[in-house]
């Protein structure tokens, strides 16, 4: 029997990708331990100097201009603050670790690290709104919920440019060219590698089932339809490359996580929207600054 495509990602992530970048998975600590302090992230971040080189370089960023250089981690706090700092040093610690120059020929890949980027702060916006626990959490789920594109892409680009000629030329959304072409889709991989990282559960299913979240049990089945909501937005916001053009219209009961009434849904939708394309320049910005 051939080796399946989900066999092969096994091996690859066996042998490549086993272990979580360390920095990532120190933040997430922090993140689940109501009791760290600011503190507790400057003492990780100062052991990291390539993470803490490109801090100090998007706070002393045109985008933000500060009015004299930041030299400091606990200066870039202050200025940028905490939750800022905390993603960035996640999404420094994850998005490098997945670039592969002899790999990536022809990919944009940092079209779809700011998409992923772009879905972090749309379901940090939504959790916001609708009170939904730790931010940090839907940060981390968003930044990863296409992560199994990105193993596609970077490590099997041979099976990327079939899925790509069904997205481009035949408009299909990419898990259903994924499909066709691998037997598989990247929500299988993603969960694959969140398995492997020993990511919680509640991340894990998420990114696993943000495409049909009625899948999920109603323990985890909230952050999995904030993702949802959140790709939704940030396609219509148009921020980075998902790698298809078909905005596909969350379910009913995804939508109804911002109010079952139809006035208080179109308010809260337009907020969080006017909130996400006000950060659009900030994330580009970001992104810039952490892509390789």
């Amino acid at each position: 029997m051939p080796i399946s495509f989900i066999d092969k990602v096994e091996e690859l992530i066996l042998s490549n990708l086993h272990s979580s970048p360390t920095v990532a998975n120190e933040v997430l600590k922090i993140i689940n331990d109501e009791s760290s302090s600011v503190n507790d992230l400057v003492r990780i971040l100062e052991h990291d100097p390539p993470i803490t080189a490109t801090i100090l370089k998007i706070a002393n960023s045109a985008y933000y201009s500060p009015t004299t250089p930041i030299d400091s981690l606990s200066r870039s706090i202050v200025a940028l603050g905490f939750m800022t700092i905390r993603d960035i040093a996640t999404s420094a610690s994850v998005i490098p670790y997945f670039y592969n120059a002899n790999g990536s020929a022809g990919i944009d890949l940092p079209g779809l690290w700011t998409h992923s980027m772009g879905t972090a702060k749309a379901a940090q916006l939504i959790a916001e709104s609708i009170h939904f626990g730790n931010q940090g959490i839907v940060f981390i789920t968003g930044l990863l919920h296409d992560i199994g594109k990105i193993i596609i892409w970077v490590y099997f680009p041979e099976y990327y440019f079939k899925i790509n000629e069904l997205t481009t030329h035949d408009k299909v959304r990419s898990i259903l060219a994924e499909r066709k072409v691998l037997n598989a889709d990247h929500c299988m991989v993603g969960k694959l590698l969140c398995d492997q990282w020993s990511l919680p559960p509640t991340i894990s299913t998420a990114i696993s089932h943000h495409h049909d979240p009625s899948e999920v049990d109603k323990e985890n089945q909230k952050l999995a339809r904030i993702i949802e909501l959140a790709d939704f937005m940030c396609r219509q916001a148009g921020i980075g490359n998902p790698g298809d053009a078909v905005i596909h219209k969350p379910s009913i009961a995804t939508l109804a996580l911002l109010g079952l009434k139809k006035d208080d849904f179109k308010v809260r939708y337009k907020d969080i929207f006017e909130k996400l394309v006000a950060n659009k320049s900030e994330i580009e910005s970001i992104m810039a600054n952490i892509g390789t």
